[in-house]
């Protein structure tokens, strides 16, 4: 302890706060470096300085207490384009963090509220409040955020993960000194008109939770359709309803206890059946006019751009780093790429059209991709890569979704000389055909590669001298199984495992994952499942590497 206390005591000036705040969070607690530094940031602990951002800043004060050993690296780091995702403390500096904020009367704790709703925490009690950090608290729901306009000194505000909210008010105009708003992984359907004014903000966070997962569009129409009666959803689309959906259908609407009559006709009227009728996508928040006076935005997503205003908006938030939208079409394909070539600061870009003709044709149009540009996210049927994507020479990481790409025309060669790609994404129908094959000479700097399911694709294969660097690998196979329909699962072969010459961990998940309606899995999937992880393991034991092999246990997903 003695040691440890001369480590804290050594610290630079600008270190010790960042330090003691890591008192705040519970021990073991895994903490993630975007939600830390963000919350630094608010506090005031990393400004802007000499052309330097106060995120660039407060990233490299991140950086620098792992490099102190005061924070340790978490074993998911391998994941992000940036190194480290995220951090923990070990639990002697834990203590160590306890006891000196507690001597300097750095941070007062509350016994039992951390991690749990409490009705003071907004309120007349907290108008001097920077940081109010909700991400992930269970029993939030939209009716507890009504008053949220009075905490005039807010900079940080984060409901992330929050399953029960699905709106936001109107009041959050009123926080104009907000400098990030994270309300991801929540069932928000679209930002209140007076989020434009909220010029300070830099960080805006979007993207919803699927209205329902497991019910199509048409389907969870015909349901409320009949649970309202000879009141039919069309009348949604005329703009005049005058039927409150919470009174008609409540059964198909998943209402929480923690939800008053209020977040009731909320839920119902203002977020699930506008989605229904406009058949939205399951990700996109929709975005009010006058979006581009927020000029000091650095990150923004997931905004869903189906309306040109919102494209012409986008084009003016020049400060863009981090840009993730849905709702490309071939309408707006020309007049969104015509927007990215524009944001010249781009690092990061995640676009999103999900069913048919998704992502085709509508980006071919770009002419001048930004420079900079280290992540790229392509969700949505293309065919044929974008010619422009070869010209990504810092491109660092890529993902790819139901792209549908072919194995044989070139595009694989195209992404193998991508000379920084260091993590490649390849998720569910990403390639189409039999067979993925990586030939010697591509992917000279890849060091993590993840599959997730296969599609069509029986064999991946490694010929000698491709993927020198490539140091874990990560294979995600899942059998959906229904009475209608069997067994649908992929019995994917791998092939020259063995010849990857730097391949420290393999890790492999297997999901089966029944129809509700199932009521017994036959033992042939099992079978499957385990036939596929015992040709997995003899492939990887054959390398001289001897990689260690993680496999996840196969999980019910009912």
């Amino acid at each position: 302890m003695t040691v440890l206390n001369k480590s804290f005591d050594g610290l630079p000036y600008y270190l010790k706060p960042c330090f003691l705040y890591m008192s705040i969070f519970p021990k073991d607690r895994e903490v993630s470096r975007r939600r830390l530094v963000r919350r630094w940031i608010a506090e005031g602990y990393s400004r802007e300085v000499c052309g330097r951002s106060a995120e660039e800043i407060a990233e490299g004060d991140f950086m620098e207490l792992v490099s102190r050993s005061m924070l340790l690296p978490s074993q998911q780091s391998i994941h992000g384009r940036k190194g480290i995702d995220a951090c923990q403390v070990h639990d002697l500096i834990h203590e160590i963090s306890i006891k000196k904020s507690t001597e300097e009367n750095f941070v007062f704790t509350l016994e039992e509220v951390l991690g749990k709703w409490k009705p003071f925490f907004i309120s007349d009690k907290m108008r001097l409040l920077r940081v109010l950090d909700l991400e992930g608290t269970p029993g939030l729901a939209d009716h507890h955020l009504q008053h949220i306009g009075k905490l005039l000194h807010l900079k940080y505000f984060s409901i992330r993960g929050c399953d029960d909210i699905h709106h936001l008010p109107h009041s959050l105009g009123n926080l104009r000194q907000l400098h990030t708003l994270d309300v991801r992984d929540t069932r928000i359907l679209k930002l209140p008109k007076t989020i434009i004014k909220l010029r300070m903000l830099t960080y805006l966070r979007l993207g919803r939770k699927s209205i329902d997962k497991k019910v199509s569009y048409e389907k969870l129409e015909e349901k409320l359709a009949n649970s309202m009666g000879n009141n039919r959803l069309c009348l949604l689309t005329s703009g005049s309803v005058m039927l409150c959906a919470a009174c008609c259908a409540p059964r198909h609407l998943g209402y929480s206890e923690d939800m008053n009559r209020h977040d009731v006709c909320t839920v119902a009227c203002c977020a699930r059946l506008p989605a229904v009728a406009k058949r939205l996508d399951r990700y996109g928040v929709l975005a009010p006019r006058g979006m581009r006076k927020l000029i000091g935005l650095h990150t923004l997503g997931v905004v869903n751009v189906a309306r040109a205003v919102v494209i012409q908006d986008i084009k003016k938030l020049t400060w863009l780093r981090k840009l993730a939208v849905t709702g490309i079409n071939g309408r707006n394909g020309e007049n969104f790429c015509s927007t990215i070539n524009n944001l010249n600061r781009l690092e990061s870009l995640s676009i999103r059209s999900e069913g048919e003709p998704g992502l085709c044709e509508c980006l071919h149009w770009m002419t001048s991709p930004p420079e900079n540009l280290q992540s790229l996210k392509l969700y949505g049927n293309l065919i044929k890569l974008p010619r422009w994507v070869q010209r990504l020479q810092n491109l660092v990481k890529l993902n790819l979704r139901s792209t549908r790409l072919s194995g044989h025309d070139g595009d694989v060669e195209v992404l193998g000389r991508m000379p920084n790609l260091a993590i490649l994404h390849l998720l569910e129908k990403s390639f189409q055909g039999e067979e993925l094959r990586f030939q010697i000479g591509i992917f000279r700097s890849l060091t993590v590669l993840v599959f997730g399911n296969f599609g069509d694709i029986k064999l991946v294969k490694f010929d000698q001298g491709a993927m020198p660097k490539l140091e874990q690998l990560q294979v995600r196979n899942d059998w959906r199984v229904s009475a209608e329909n069997g067994c649908s699962g992929n019995e994917v072969a791998f092939s020259g495992l063995d010849f990857l010459p730097s391949i420290k961990e393999a890790r492999l998940w297997l999901n089966i994952i029944p129809d509700e309606q199932l009521k017994e899995i036959p033992d042939e999937v099992f079978l499957k499942a385990s036939n596929f992880e015992e040709h997995f393991r003899t492939q990887l034991a054959n390398n001289p590497r001897n990689p260690i092999l993680k496999v996840g246990e196969l999980e019910n997903q009912n």
